[in-house]
């Protein structure tokens, strides 16, 4: 799912430029394509919402199974990474969507 969100993110990216060419004047096929981009870009950034807060739900259950004993200590089982650690394409498609909005 990150994978197509981070594609929706940066093909809508492409139409909702707000940059002006000299000389030339939007028409108005130019900017419902941008409204529609912009639309669509926000329709996306509440999805990936969705997805950043299932994806720190895990982390945080995670993290507490591996929370030390009484004595301060962590099985050795339980030492290393967090199990549900967040994948480098997750992150990508948080960073599109903070990088639009």
């Amino acid at each position: 799912m990150a994978v197509a969100f981070s594609a929706r993110i940066i093909l809508y990216g492409m139409y909702a430029c707000n940059e002006r060419w000299e000389g030339c004047t939007r028409s108005a096929e130019e900017t419902e394509l941008q409204q529609l981009a912009l639309g669509g870009i926000y329709d996306a950034a509440r999805e990936v919402a969705g997805i950043a807060r299932r994806q720190l739900q895990l982390i945080l259950t995670a993290a507490v199974v591996q929370r030390p004993d009484e004595e301060g200590e962590v099985d050795a089982e339980e030492e290393g990474e967090v199990e549900g650690s967040t994948s480098p394409l997750i992150c990508h498609c948080l960073y599109q969507v903070a990088g639009r909005m």
